[in-house]
């Protein structure tokens, strides 16, 4: 029964690590998008420049620049609102998980000592017993019944502690349960703005490929907007691999919690 229940503590290490893991990326989203808006900002005042400067000989050849990089700048703003809510289910993810973590180690501290009990007064129940509490977290809570039967004959002290032991496992069990359904949640929320980032990364990328190409046909300060057409795209490959990262880990996030039994 404890063997078992070392497994699970192993587990939600290892789901404790994914919810760090995701929390980390999900924080260095926010650094690329700040990034990307000020990419954005520059790319307005050199557009600006260039179709003033062009304006009168070229017909505004820096007007089709000055419009990718006024719809580049909104892109940043759509990201805030999706990275905020991404930054918050990875925070609930990193709580939950910690505290699935203490809550196994409660609940294994009880268990540990309700079975020496139950060794040693009833040790008829002992299988049926760890059996329940040792289950999945949506079953382990249901012991009630077999804390009331137990060991009838033993004095008042002694069935007064088994029933407060058992109360103690049940009520971890039930928490462990909540807290890797709250994750479980979590996670697909998460999924969820992540396919909206996915959206928007695509349109950034959209447009620094439509920088480069108008930036090809523009002798004055072509160079400039080349340069940056190679900036926004090293955004979004940052972008692209730290969304890839938080995808990821949850995916694993998910398999844990699976395994656990939530």
């Amino acid at each position: 029964a404890l063997g078992g229940l070392l497994a699970q503590q192993a587990q939600m290490t290892r789901l404790f690590g994914v919810g760090v893991d995701i929390l980390n990326a999900s924080r260095a989203l926010d650094a690329v998008s700040f990034e990307l808006q000020l990419l954005a900002r520059n790319g307005i005042v050199q557009a600006a420049q260039l179709n003033h400067a062009t304006a009168p000989a070229q017909h505004g050849a820096g007007r089709s620049l000055l419009a990718l990089a006024e719809i580049l700048a909104d892109c940043p703003r759509q990201l805030a609102p999706v990275l905020a809510i991404v930054t918050a289910q990875c925070r609930a993810i990193a709580t939950h998980t910690a505290h699935c973590m203490g809550l196994a180690r409660r609940h294994a501290q009880h268990l540990k000592a309700l079975l020496l009990v139950v060794d040693r007064e009833a040790p008829g129940e002992r299988h049926a017993l760890s059996r329940r509490l040792t289950g999945r977290p949506s079953r382990r809570a249901q012991v009630g019944d077999i804390a009331l039967t137990t060991a009838p004959t033993s004095a008042p002290l002694v069935r007064a502690n088994l029933a407060l032991l058992v109360e103690r496992c049940t009520a971890s069990a039930r928490e462990l349960a909540a807290n890797l359904d709250a994750a479980a949640q979590c996670l697909r929320a998460t999924d969820q703005a992540l396919h909206a980032l996915d959206q928007i990364v695509g349109t950034v990328n959209y447009l620094g490929l439509n920088v480069a190409i108008e930036a090809a046909h523009c002798a004055a300060l072509g160079a400039r907007f080349g340069q940056l057409a190679l900036e926004v795209d090293a955004a979004v490959h940052s972008l692209e691999q730290k969304i890839g990262t938080i995808r990821d880990r949850a995916d694993h996030g998910r398999r844990l919690i699976e395994a656990l039994g939530a």
